[in-house]
């Protein structure tokens, strides 16, 4: 039996990835009321699969442009560094999953499935 998140399969989950581009030219603004994922991929290998929950403080739009601004106050994490010093090269996709509670639980539950799928090498830093 598939692995199912909010009663959806992984594998439909994922054909819900949206590219926006390169991390640092990005507009994140479409998303500041979102929760999901995110995934950077640095020359066509993805290196790192994060979630954005706090949908009343930004979404994915905030999580996202905390890796692009000058204050490193949001990069306490290895992985976070890596982000921000890969902005210009970093190419993003979003999967969001809703603006609910609901859509914070399903982020909450296919971020492990997919980094455990992907292995992705900076999430291995936060371990």
């Amino acid at each position: 039996m598939p692995n199912l998140v909010a009663g959806v399969t992984v594998k439909d989950w994922e054909e819900k990835w949206q590219t926006i581009g390169v991390l640092k030219d990005s507009d994140f603004s479409p998303f500041k009321e979102s929760a999901g994922l995110y995934r950077a991929r640095l020359v066509g290998k993805i290196v790192y699969i994060g979630r954005a929950i706090e949908i009343s403080n930004g979404g994915i739009r905030k999580r996202l442009a905390d890796y692009t601004r000058e204050n490193d106050s949001a990069r306490k994490h290895p992985s976070g560094v890596k982000m921000y010093k890969n902005r210009a090269s970093l190419i993003i996709d979003i999967l969001e999953t809703g603006n609910d509670d609901a859509a914070v639980s399903a982020a909450q539950n296919l971020e492990p499935l997919l980094v455990a799928k992907y292995k992705p090498e900076w999430n291995d830093m936060l371990k």
